[in-house]
């Protein structure tokens, strides 16, 4: 074989090669558009869901008086929701149990306990310990707490709400993970804002 078919075919191969790791470039640039174009579906698809979810919670539950619950305070003190409303008026409450979403009602608890004005805040759970409830008093400092033995079956949870005199729920707001309106509905509340249901996609 003579030296320009030696050079023919090196250069063949080496077109070849650039082509075929074109081709792999390429198709790992499609692959990653695909699993880019993917997670965004996914996403958008998740949080269409947790509006959905966000609006059925809040006509479900505006306007509805909630359980008059008993139970007792960090000090072991029984108290009730009418009394504590009683003597404080207006409380917002941060219900949870200690079944939900780990992740959620951490971040939650958070950025609610980040605030300025913890005035009339209630954390009522079924919270495991006294130590837990020692440890939010101890870290926070003014808020209430009330630890309950059970909470009502058809309750849903983690959520933040308030009450009034009356025990008449209103402002009430489901939390997931995706607590994308959480820091402006609470900059709403803390400023004794009500919120209407065409307003609460727009927080």
């Amino acid at each position: 074989m003579n030296k320009r078919a030696v050079k023919v075919m090196i250069i063949v191969q080496i077109v070849l090669l650039l082509l075929v790791g074109y081709g792999i470039y390429k198709s790992r640039v499609q692959v990653d558009r695909l699993n880019y174009m993917t997670e965004k579906y996914v996403n958008l698809e998740m949080d269409l869901n947790y509006y959905k979810d966000i609006l059925a919670y809040f006509y479900s539950y505006e306007n509805k008086v909630e359980t008059n619950y008993i139970g007792v305070n960090e000090s072991g003190d029984s108290t009730s929701l009418d009394r504590l409303t009683t003597e404080f008026g207006d409380i917002k409450i941060f219900k949870y149990k200690t079944s939900d979403c780990t992740d959620c009602v951490k971040s939650a608890l958070d950025k609610m306990l980040s605030i300025d004005n913890k005035s009339n805040f209630l954390i009522m759970s079924d919270f495991r310990s006294y130590a837990n409830m020692h440890y939010l008093k101890e870290k926070h400092g003014n808020i209430m707490l009330l630890r309950v033995s059970r909470f009502e079956t058809s309750d849903v949870t983690p959520c933040i709400y308030q009450i009034d005199d009356e025990l008449k729920i209103s402002n009430y707001l489901y939390i997931s993970i995706i607590d994308k309106i959480l820091p402006s509905y609470l900059n709403a509340v803390n400023k004794n804002e009500t919120i209407k249901s065409n307003e609460i996609l727009t927080l």
